[in-house]
Formats: C-alpha cells, sequence, structure tokens
C-alpha cells in the first residue's frame, strides 16, 4: 500500500507499508539520528558547547546526530571528523586516519555515549559504547550508502543507500523503503523513531518520506535552497532536523535550533585538483585532461590560457567521491569544440563514463550525474545534451543545452570562481 502525504511546501512525503525489503532480508534499525554527503574537513573532533552559530570549518559537513534529549547534536564531516554541541560530547572520530571511502553519516546510541560513522562504501565505524553489529562493507552496493540511524536499545542499525535502499543490521527492522521508487532528487541521509517502528528518509532537495509509525512534520522539500540536503535527525519522535551542505540546520515539529557550523565552499582550484588526480576512481581520457588538472593543481594557467573554475572541479571532485568517472575533456587545449566554447575558458567539462558505463547525455548515468550535481551548481549553469533525451526537472537557473550524444556535457558560469 502506497500512500502520499503533501506538506504545506507540497513536497510529497511518502509512507509505505506491506512491502518486504528487497535488499538483504533482516538486518538492523536506527533511533538516534542520522545524515550525509560531501568532502573533506581537516580538523579530526572538537567539542563545542553552547549555541556554536556560525562556527567556521575547513569542509563541509556531512551528516549528524541528536543527543537522547534533543538539548544537543553532532556534526560529521567526510574525513570522520567529529564537531558537537549543546550536550553531546565528543568520543572519537576517524578524522585525520585513512579512510577506504568518504564518510557519509553517523548514529548516537540511546545513552549519547557513544556513535557509529557510515562510509559510502557501507563501513561502519564504533566509538565510546557503539557496538559493531554488521554492514555493507565489501559488499555489492547498487547505489552508495549515504547515512545511517541505530536502534532504541543501540544493538542495531540501518543503512540507507542514494537510491533510497535500506539495509538493516543487529536487532533492526524492516519497514519500507524508496528502493526501486522514483526520486525527484537523491535520498542523502535518514532518522528513525524512538521506539524503532519506523524511520524517515531524507533527499537532497528536501523532502522527506516516512515509512512504519514515522509521522511527517514538515520538510524543506519545494523551498528554495542555498545549498541541497546532506541528512537529517531526528528529536524525540515528533520532530526532526534536516541540515545542509552549507552547514545550515532546519528544524521541524518540536526539534529546537541549537546552533550550526558554516562552510563557505574554497575557491582554490588546487584543492580540487589535487583530489581529483589523487583519486584512483577518477579517469583522465582526453586530450590535455591531465595536463589541464595538473597545472590547475600547480596554480598555473591551462591548456588553452585560462584557469580551470574551481567550482567545476569540485563538481568533478564530489561525483568521484562516490563514484568512479571518466573525464573526456577540459580546455583541450583551446581546439576541438564549438567557437566560443566555456571549454575554452576553464568553465566546462566533459564527461565520457560513469561507473564503467558509457554516458550518452540522458540514459541513465547521465541523469544520475544531474540529479546529483544540480543543486551544487550556481545559477547559470548548464548540461549539455538537451537533444539526446528527456531532462529532469532542474532548479531554477539550471539549464540545459544542446550538445552531441556521446558524452555528458557540464558547463558553469564564464568567468565562475
Amino acid at each position: 500500500m502506497f500512500r502520499q502525504h503533501l506538506s504545506p511546501a507540497g513536497s510529497p512525503s511518502a509512507r509505505v507499508t506491506g512491502r518486504r525489503a528487497r535488499r538483504r532480508p533482516r538486518l538492523p534499525v536506527a533511533a538516534a539520528a542520522v545524515i550525509v554527503t560531501a568532502v573533506t574537513a581537516l580538523t579530526q573532533g572538537a567539542s563545542m558547547t553552547g549555541a556554536m552559530a556560525a562556527t567556521r570549518v575547513n569542509a563541509p559537513p556531512v551528516g549528524m546526530a541528536g543527543t537522547p534529549d534533543g538539548n544537543g547534536y553532532w556534526e560529521v564531516a567526510s574525513d570522520g571528523g567529529i564537531f558537537s554541541f549543546g550536550d553531546a560530547g565528543f568520543h572519537g572520530s576517524m578524522g585525520g586516519k585513512a579512510l577506504n571511502a568518504p564518510m557519509v553519516g553517523m548514529a548516537a546510541t540511546p545513552d549519547g555515549a557513544g556513535y557509529w560513522e557510515v562510509a559510502a562504501d557501507g563501513g561502519i565505524f564504533a566509538y565510546g559504547d557503539a557496538g559493531f553489529h554488521g554492514s555493507m562493507g565489501g559488499q555489492h552496493l547498487n547505489a552508495p550508502v549515504v547515512g545511517m540511524a541505530a536502534t532504541p536499545d543501540g544493538a542495531g542499525y540501518w543503512e540507507v543507500a542514494a537510491d533510497g535502499g535500506i539495509f538493516a543490521f543487529g536487532d533492526a527492522g524492516f519497514h519500507g523503503s524508496m528502493g526501486g521508487q522514483p526520486l525527484n532528487a537523491p535520498i542523502v541521509g535518514m532518522a528513525a523513531t524512538p521506539d524503532g517502528g519506523g524511520y524517515w528518509e531524507v533527499a537532497a532537495d528536501g523532502g522527506i518520506f516516512s515509512f512504519g509509525d514515522a509521522g511527517f512534520h514538515g520538510s524543506m522539500g519545494g523551498q528554495h535552497l542555498n545549498a541541497p540536503m546532506v541528512g537529517m535527525a531526528a528529536s524525540d519522535g515528533n520532530g526532526y532536523w534536516e541540515v545542509a551542505s552549507d552547514g545550515g540546520l532546519f528544524a521541524f515539529g518540536d526539534a529546537v535550533y541549537h546552533g550550526s557550523v558554516q562552510y563557505t565552499p574554497p575557491t582554490n582550484a588546487a584543492l580540487y585538483a589535487k583530489e581529483i588526480l589523487a583519486n584512483k576512481g577518477i579517469t583522465e581520457n582526453g586530450r590535455d585532461v591531465t595536463y589541464d588538472l595538473q597545472a590547475a593543481a600547480a596554480g598555473r594557467a591551462g591548456s588553452s590560457g585560462a584557469p580551470l573554475s574551481a567550482t567545476l572541479l569540485s563538481l568533478v571532485a564530489e561525483l568521484g567521491r562516490y563514484h568512479t568517472v571518466t573525464i573526456t575533456a577540459l580546455e583541450s587545449g583551446g581546439t576541438g569544440h564549438a567557437v566560443g566554447s566555456l571549454h575554452y575558458s576553464g568553465d566546462a567539462v566533459d564527461l565520457g563514463m560513469l561507473d564503467g558505463v558509457k554516458l550518452y547525455g540522458r540514459n541513465t548515468p547521465s541523469i544520475t550525474i544531474i540529479k546529483e550535481l544540480d543543486l551544487l551548481m550556481p545559477a547559470g549553469s548548464a548540461f549539455g545534451q538537451s537533444n539526446c533525451g528527456k531532462t529532469p526537472p532542474l532548479p531554477p537557473g539550471i539549464s540545459t543545452i544542446p550538445d552531441t550524444c556521446n558524452h555528458l556535457h557540464i558547463q558553469v558560469p564564464k568567468g565562475t570562481p
């Protein structure tokens, strides 16, 4: 049975009942809080109490979890660094340690004396009094894991993937999921109800989907966002927070605002170029692509004489954190593209493959890229291949242009830092 509820903003909150999991039969649940998506923090962990609005960090948060009494919460960075607010305590982190995949979320134990961090490959890392109950680490995933939530007794937890699929471990139960359902934006996190009889999934556009005994208390779905959502956390079952990649927090129901971090993406192209070059999952397979990246990493102009846009490179780096990607063109030595092409100003990139599948502009992997990046792009940006198939709904200010159907073209406004 599939019933839809509309939020005041008009975004659907889907309550799904009566369906068994398509994925692993019985794995776990969660009750404290969860979240996900994004980059690399340089700080290993800091305990910050009180209302810490606008605390600056070196990279955006990718998840959060709330304390049992709702008077505090943690935010986690993609390198595993933990930041605590209100009455939340610091119990350790993966900050500063080698990771096989970036962190994407976290969950807290029932007494708040420990927490788990979860990575994009499904790996779980436990701290304080948190126990390990299994994970998707080392197993095949149809979509990367983006968050988790813990059961009321802390003896289990769920992992949630970008396609809405739920994986349960320990004493966690399955109550439904968005796996296999059409999504306007990828799922980025989840949170569970206090009794473990339900949970919410949150999408990058702020939409909330509730399952089991989870109630709908509002969402940012359908409303303007300065940055995409990266996750959520529950208060006492009658409210929840949503967190955005710029550190912004949005409280619904009885959830209370205690402060947040503030993140401004770096405009230094060298940082992203170095990350891309170091990422073994990103392949350079086009004229002067490697040269252009190496030049950007060294702070020099690319092969057409222009500096590469840091914003453009941040989009490629973001994809590379969760997928294998092939870059087929950047500046291309100033030739091979249309006159006036934004490739020549360092503001466009062509991608040839995603996760080993060739891109044709509007095939499934191309649509995946569009849905994952559109909320991260500045107004005036565009995707190519408008003539190659149906384009999914795009945020205001993002458009499409025609191009050949043998890759996916992405561009930001000319001169974008």
